[in-house]
């Protein structure tokens, strides 16, 4: 038999049409991107660091063989110690110049030059050929390679000059006077003057080799590390050290600045390294700009005591320095693999920047200085114009000068300091120092002009109907505002032709921060009139929505316009009042149809909601006491039969059996199943 209870059609097929309605809006929204200009406020950074690198290479016997061994084991520190020179000579800078002495030119108390000279200019690939194509000779460990380097070092006038030295142990003759440690302290307060210092490097290369505090502070700087990966390890604090280089936080190949860089250089080790191209998460890709492969090399036989030693070279020292240019801020992941060791160096794409305001606390547009007392802020700026403090730049610290004129009116402006412009040139010397030891300088020039005539004008006062405002032209609806230009002796003057051609509609702001509004939501239209003197405003609704505008009744609306040009070598700024009246038009009904206009979809699904909450509700049900296998007790109509019990088979069957679908009945079969009990 086939149990149910009547649907009401009707409720479920206006469920359904609206339940169709509910997935059937859209929503679209665009968004206008506005760009700012630095302009003539600031200037692109450019590093003006020099530097002079004069590097002992330490080849002596003990750097092919184990001194502590006691018979001839071979080691392969001096391949661990010309790998170091190659990474160096890859990273050199276009204002940097290495000299690398060799300790096998000094033996038998000889005197001799560098046995290489390069330069950052010349290629990557030139400087590192260079370093593989020289042979280390062995032989003992004097020290008068290091005086040498010291001396030719001393009367460079670089920004940076670099004494160091790569050596696995004691010097052998010509021992300095006090040690090792006091003679270079002494060369480090010898060779420096204030604006060239000296400072050196020293790294002690195996177990074996002399212990010394670090004394960075004093310019003496020591690092020691153990035969094999503690070398190779090492060697990128070491180039840090020396090249000033900034080395940006990674998690493997990615790395996620917050600043444009100028450059990276991803600098991967190990046996089997590839380095390939860059891209971010907004689809840019960045190809590889150069690449400089470093990597062991062979090296004659060489001399140990008395006789000749095998050179044997490790060959895991394999590694790659890939240079990257113009990244942009973000999430930038590199193809690299088979890297045992990986390290990100970066260079900031970062401007010096000036902004300047008056005693109100305006900004001034640097082309629109006049004479008078300012507020100067600079420093860095990213690539939206904003002063940034972007750890990137590590703790820069600033100075200024400013000339006024050709003469000095401050000679060490700090940002935030007040001062005081006459009209014409006027030239910033900015100058920082930030990253650890990296100094920029520039200078960025600024025009400060004559005040001209500010103007004034009528005070003409229209009224507008809220409803109306989509529907506004210019010029027929505009205000009209009629202006002259003040003369000094108090009167009013025309303004001439060919100034009045100089004022362009970019030069007329509107300022609404005298409104007294809801929230200052109103927008106006302004345009320079082809009559002249004329200025045209006209009122518009707030994002084109006459329902969200404010009206008069909320508050006064009226602004004011800022009108600042360029006319002659002068400056002319005036506030200009403007008038009117928004009449709110638009009744309770027409704000009510306004609402259901855009939040229908809301009320869609509330109305959805309930019709599935109160159809739930009043659905009905089979009780939850039947069973599926209920049994069906059959009385006999005749006498002396006795009744019987059989089982049934119940089932619900139909869409109102569905869970969630309001009013419709359930629906179910009960079957006789074979046999009785």
């Amino acid at each position: 038999m086939e149990l149910a209870l009547p649907p009401p059609l009707a409720i479920v097929l206006i469920f359904t049409f609206l339940f169709s309605l509910s997935f059937s809006f859209n929503l679209n929204r665009s968004f206008a991107e506005d760009t700012d200009n630095c302009g003539g406020s600031s200037v692109n950074v450019a590093k003006t660091t020099t530097r002079q690198i004069n590097l002992v290479i330490d080849d002596s016997g003990s750097m092919f063989v184990d001194d502590n061994s006691g018979h001839d084991v071979s080691i392969d520190r001096w391949s661990q110690a010309k790998y170091a020179l190659e990474v160096f000579a890859a990273m050199l800078t276009d204002d940097d110049t290495m000299n690398v002495y060799r300790m096998s030119d000094f033996a038998n108390n000889k005197i001799a030059g560098p046995n290489l000279i390069m330069t950052g200019k010349e290629p990557d690939s030139s400087r590192v050929g260079k370093v593989e194509g020289m042979q280390l000779q062995g032989g003992g460990t004097p020290f008068s390679p290091v005086q040498k380097a010291y001396d030719d070092l001393k009367g460079a006038n670089d920004n940076q000059k670099w004494l160091v030295v790569l050596s696995d142990g004691e010097f052998d003759n010509n021992q300095p006077d006090g040690g090792l440690d006091s003679k270079l302290h002494q060369f480090v307060k010898d060779g420096s003057t204030t604006k060239s210092p000296l400072k050196v490097a020293f790294m002690a290369m195996g177990k074996a080799a002399p212990s010394f505090s670090d004394d960075s502070k004093s310019g003496v700087n020591y690092k020691k590390a153990e035969d094999g990966l503690d070398i190779t390890n090492k060697l990128t604090d070491f180039a840090n050290l020396i090249f000033n280089r900034s080395v940006i936080s990674s998690t493997g190949p990615v790395i996620t600045p917050d600043l444009d860089l100028d450059e990276v250089v991803a600098f991967a080790q190990g046996g089997n390294v590839k380095v390939g191209d860059a891209k971010d998460t907004n689809g840019n890709s960045y190809k590889i700009d150069s690449k400089t492969d470093v990597k062991w090399i062979d090296n004659q036989e060489a001399h140990y005591g008395d006789h000749m030693v095998q050179a044997i070279p490790n060959k895991d020292l394999v590694g790659e320095l890939a240079v990257y240019k113009n990244i942009k801020a973000g999430n930038i992941s590199f193809d690299i693999s088979g890297q045992n060791s990986l390290t990100f160096f970066y260079t900031p794409h970062v401007s010096f920047g000036v902004e300047l305001t008056d005693e109100q606390g305006n900004k001034v547009d640097a082309d629109k200085i006049v004479g008078g007392k300012y507020n100067v802020n600079y420093g860095f700026m990213n690539s939206d114009c904003k002063f940034t403090d972007s750890k990137l730049l590590g703790t820069p610290t600033y100075s200024a000068s400013v000339t006024n004129n050709g003469q000095i009116i401050a000679d060490s402006l700090k940002s935030g300091d007040s001062i005081d412009f006459s009209r014409g040139d006027v030239a910033m010397d900015v100058k920082a120092n930030y990253l650890g030891g990296s100094t920029s300088e520039a200078t960025i020039n600024l025009t400060v002009q004559q005040p001209g005539l500010s103007m004034k004008c009528n005070e003409q006062e229209k009224d507008y109907q809220v409803s109306q405002l989509n529907d506004l032209k210019m010029p027929s609806d505009a205000i009209v505002l009629d202006c002259k230009q003040e003369v000094k002796s108090g009167g009013e003057q025309e303004f001439s032709d060919e100034e009045w051609n100089t004022i362009q509609d970019s030069d007329i702001q509107v300022d609404k921060a005298k409104i007294k509004g809801k929230d200052e939501k109103i927008n106006f239209e302004v345009h320079k009139s082809d009559k002249k003197g004329e200025f045209l405003v006209l009122p518009k609704a707030y994002d084109g929505d006459v329902y969200k505008t404010a009206t008069s009744k909320d508050g006064d609306l009226s602004p004011q316009l800022f009108v600042s040009y360029k006319y002659d070598e002068q400056v002319s700024n005036s506030t200009i009042p403007v008038k009117l009246k928004v009449e709110n038009d638009l009744n309770i009904w027409l704000r009510f149809l306004d609402f259901l206009s855009k939040w229908w979809w809301l009320l869609l699904i509330v109305i959805i909601v309930l019709i599935i909450f109160v159809g739930e509700v009043r659905k009905p049900r089979f009780s939850g006491k039947i069973s599926n296998r209920p049994d069906i007790i059959m009385i006999p109509q005749k006498r002396g039969l006795d009744k019987q019990i059989r089982k049934g088979k119940f089932q619900k069957s139909g869409f109102g059996s569905i869970a969630w679908v309001p009013f419709v009945a359930e629906k179910g079969t009960l079957r006789f199943a074979e046999g009785a009990s």
